[in-house]
């Protein structure tokens, strides 16, 4: 596994011949993504369609204004809790976002919340306290990170070739999760 996340994204290079091996993870998107999430390394606020599995929050927090990349803004309409009961209670705060294509949750939000975040070539893990509470895979289409929002699903991801995550890995750091190659993809992606 990497090294944990600290004044930037930590993640892991692999030895060539092993990524020779297999050019999947082993885990593929399930068919509805409303029950997922992209962990979103740029999200400063975790962010859910409004058919993301979520239960409404007790306390309503003001709405906050979502700014999109064509310069727009969308309102959020209220706040949630996230079914992850394993993440601390600041962590599972989500704001509702009608027409959001894909749910997002905020690597920031996990990282003040005392979280240690873990992302490589094939999967990401997020732990607290020592112990993993979500375990995501990467979506080969996007080859963005995805977590379950499911209470039974995020920690239980495990690719098929576990092997290969037994290899010890170097340390690296990352500059950039995704990249868009256009304002087109941009406006898609989100």
């Amino acid at each position: 596994r990497g090294v944990p996340a600290v004044n930037g994204v930590q993640s892991n290079n692999y030895n060539p011949l092993v990524n020779a091996l297999t050019s999947e993870t082993g885990c593929t998107n399930p068919n509805n993504l409303d029950t997922t999430a992209l962990l979103d390394t740029a999200a400063n606020l975790s962010l859910l369609s409004t058919t993301a599995p979520a239960t409404r929050a007790a306390t309503q927090l003001p709405s906050k204004s979502v700014m999109q990349p064509n310069g727009t803004s969308i309102p959020t309409t209220e706040t949630l809790q996230l079914l992850l009961n394993k993440l601390p209670l600041s962590a599972r705060e989500a704001n509702r976002v009608p027409g959001l294509v894909n749910n997002l949750l905020s690597a920031a939000m996990l990282a003040d919340a005392g979280c240690d975040l873990y992302f490589d070539k094939f999967m990401c893990e997020v732990s607290h306290n020592g112990e993993i509470v979500l375990r995501g895979w990467r979506d080969q289409a996007t080859r963005l990170w995805r977590i379950s929002l499911l209470p039974d699903g995020g920690a239980n991801i495990i690719p098929t070739d576990q092997d290969i995550f037994e290899e010890i890995k170097t340390p690296a750091i990352v500059n950039n999760i995704y990249e868009c190659a256009n304002t087109e993809q941009l406006i898609q992606f989100y």
